[in-house]
């Protein structure tokens, strides 16, 4: 089989397409290129999802990892050459299921290969089963391991027996130790089960003796339950009839106080028709004494009229403002006259002058009759000057004893002191005038609550009077008498109700009571009823638990069976026993018989793959390891050239583990894998050096000339190594 082209929607891949040639195919991709999704794509081409597998250990399932990253359906092709026909495989996701729908066809003429279906598609093309070939034909890096599995055991016993690939050590050894242990394990399997039932059938039949014993004593209790019952009863009824008299007897005397208390409410009642409920009656009660506080909140005492101010007489009678104006007119009046009062200070100045220009003009002057002329002028000037000086001595005289006058008048030492004597009476006459408004304000707010005060008791009182017309005294003593009246009835009407409850309860208990069928005994000083009924009760209880033990203990008997079938039962479980006991001896000796017979096949099938894996190892390393040991379970151990003990594969190291699992892996191929199953390497020479990996690569090279191989690899290394090898 060869494989030509592969197209992928997985995972990573989107509609991506890969190419294969002939013989090897070195696939170099980067890390995150998707090597192991092209590799996880082949293997579910060919064999399909499991859709039942699930998360174990961090591992997610196929179809949860490769999940198309875009969101689309998951969907593949491969166009492979097999038996010499070119044939197309497609896989596309069905509903929920990934790749669920599969399709085989002739890639050119359409038609569909009806032997390829999706269940033995892998089987048919490749050669063998699923398992088979992820242990032997895909090596990845993550599980260069060789495993253990049923079907990669068949295909190697059948190189040394018949063929037959049928039957599996493994497989026939769990299926007779699944046998063994159906029969004994541990606690389980059928021995052990049959050991519980007759440990239980016997343990049925101890209780059903134990059972048995205990009736009796339950039986005897029973019974002297019963009579104490019965005496506890008489007693009772003895009580309850003595109880009964006494209850006939209270319940006259309640009629009697019912009917009395009844009188006492409907004349109480009848007082009290007409009247508001109490409620109302205190609200008014409320409202009379908040109106009666409001009242005599009202202040009584006469106001105090306020005291005139003391005035200078030039002030009284007047108004501030007159006094304010007269002051003012005052001060200007004494500024005139003392303005007037002021004499001349140069009373000859043209006088003087007149005289110095006449001299002036006697000696300079040619004409003498003009200084005479001047002279003359002087002289008269002089004269009204001197007339004109005592006229005003005279005037400011008469003006400083008018500017004295307004002083004395106002009682001032200096003019200044007229405007603060005014201002001073007129703030005093301000401020008595406001005392006086004050007191006629106040004197009639005093007025006004009182009236209103008034109105409102007027009204109040007239409302009391509508609604108590009976009642002719003052108000507080008359809605005291009428909440008197109303609180006695509904007290009375109480006290009736409560005996009249009394008594029908009283009735009633005593119509309940039942008259004595027999003739009764007088206990009335010699038992308490509470004691009596209590200890029935406790007798009744017992009673009732030891029925109830009784019925569990007969339905317990009933449940564990009939003896004489449990018996029966008995005998069969024992022969059942015998009978698994001899299967348990045969299957015993059925597996000493497999392991011996299994140990001398592989010592058959064993040394083939150990030698064919010596060599390829030996190639490797370039003879530095000889022998390589395998036992059944795919332990491997490996020799060195020389040397005496084999080492085991933890003693190597990683890269000498993963040359050993190759070398493994290649024999076993070699030996279960039919001629051109293609194999599949992913990164499986990581922790190879460059010698050893370019003797893996010849060998893969010789490799190739029989069967395809694809080798992903996210170095150049192996590539550099191929064409190093070619020059």
């Amino acid at each position: 089989m060869r494989i030509h082209t592969l197209t992928a929607t997985f995972g990573k891949l989107e509609r991506a397409e890969l190419r294969l040639e002939s013989g090897l195919n070195v696939l170099e991709l980067p890390n995150e290129g998707g090597k192991s999704t092209w590799s996880a794509f082949l293997l579910a081409m060919f064999y399909g999802i499991d859709t039942s597998e699930r998360a174990a250990k961090g591992a997610l399932p196929v179809k949860t990892k490769y999940k198309p990253w875009s969101g689309a359906a998951m969907e593949g092709r491969v166009e492979l050459e097999w038996n010499g026909r070119e044939i197309t495989i497609e896989r596309r996701s069905k509903g929920r299921i990934p790749l669920g729908e599969f399709r085989a066809y002739e890639t050119e003429s359409g038609l569909p290969v009806c032997e390829l279906t999706a269940e033995n598609c892998g089987l048919r093309l490749l050669g063998v089963e699923k398992a088979v070939f992820e242990r032997s034909a895909f090596l990845r890096q993550t599980a260069l391991a060789v495993s253990q599995d049923g079907a990669l055991e068949r295909r190697l016993s059948a190189l040394v027996s018949t063929g037959e690939e049928t039957v599996s050590y493994s497989e026939t050894e769990r299926r007779l130790r699944d046998w063994k242990n159906a029969c004994r394990h541990n606690q389980t399997g059928e021995l052990p089960k049959l050991e519980r039932q007759l440990a239980e059938l016997e343990g049925a039949q101890r209780q059903i003796h134990e059972l048995q014993a205990g009736e009796v004593a339950l039986q005897a209790r029973k019974e002297e339950l019963d009579a104490e019952k019965r005496r506890l009863s008489y007693i009772q009824r003895c009580l309850q009839a003595a109880e009964a008299q006494k209850r006939r007897r209270q319940l006259q005397e309640a009629e009697v106080q019912s009917r009395h208390l009844r009188e006492t409410a409907d004349e109480a009642k009848r007082a009290a028709a007409g009247l508001p409920d109490e409620a109302e009656l205190r609200r008014w009660q409320n409202e009379w004494n908040i109106l009666q506080a409001e009242r005599r909140a009202v202040p009584a005492t006469p106001l105090r009229e306020p005291e005139p101010p003391v005035l200078p007489p030039v002030f009284a009678g007047k108004s501030a403002q007159e006094i304010q104006e007269d002051a003012e007119q005052a001060a200007w009046s004494y500024d005139a006259y003392e303005k007037a009062a002021q004499p001349l200070r140069h009373p000859f100045p043209w006088a003087a002058v007149a005289a110095a220009l006449a001299a002036v003009a006697l000696f300079f002057l040619p004409a003498w009759y003009f200084g005479v002329a001047l002279l003359a002028v002087a002289a008269m000037l002089l004269a009204v000057n001197f007339r004109s000086a005592a006229q005003g001595r005279r005037e400011a005289a008469a003006a400083a004893e008018r500017a004295m006058e307004i002083l004395r008048q106002y009682g001032a030492r200096q003019r200044d002191d007229i405007p603060q004597m005014a201002e001073k009476a007129r703030t005093a006459l301000t401020m008595y005038e406001q005392d006086c408004r004050h007191v006629q304000e106040e004197r009639a707010h005093r007025e006004a609550l009182a009236e209103a005060a008034e109105k409102k008791l007027s009204d109040c009182r007239g409302k009391l009077a509508a609604a108590l017309p009976e009642l002719d005294r003052a108000p507080d003593a008359a809605l005291d008498d009428a909440i008197a009246r109303v609180r006695a009835a509904e007290q009375a009407e109480q006290e009736a109700a409560i005996a009249e409850r009394y008594y029908a309860n009283l009735m009633a208990a005593t119509q309940t009571v039942k008259e004595p069928d027999g003739p009764v005994e007088d206990f009335s000083g010699k038992y308490d009823a509470e004691e009596i009924a209590r200890r029935k009760r406790q007798t009744e209880e017992a009673l009732r638990e030891t029925v109830s033990r009784l019925d569990r203990s007969q339905g317990r008997i009933s449940a564990l069976g009939d003896p004489a079938e449990l018996e029966s039962r008995k005998e069969q479980l024992r022969e059942q026993w015998e009978t698994q006991s001899q299967r348990y001896a045969a299957l015993t000796l059925a597996l000493e018989t497999l392991e011996a017979a299994n140990h001398s096949l592989q010592t058959r099938f064993a040394p083939e793959i150990s030698r064919q894996a010596a060599e390829i190892m030996g190639r490797l390393t370039g003879g530095r390891y000889d022998k390589v040991l395998l036992d059944q379970s795919l332990s491997i151990a490996a020799r060195e050239t020389g040397e005496v003990v084999a080492r085991e594969l933890n003693r190597l190291s990683c890269g000498t583990a993963d040359q050993l699992y190759f070398a493994v892996r290649l024999a076993i191929s070699h030996a279960v894998l039919p001629e051109g199953t293609p194999l599949i390497l992913d990164d499986a020479f990581v922790n190879f050096d460059d010698l050893r990996l370019k003797q893996a690569l010849l060998l893969l090279q010789e490799e190739a000339k029989e069967r395809q191989i694809l080798l992903f690899t996210c170095q150049n290394r192996e590539k550099t190594c191929l064409f190093s090898g070619e020059k």
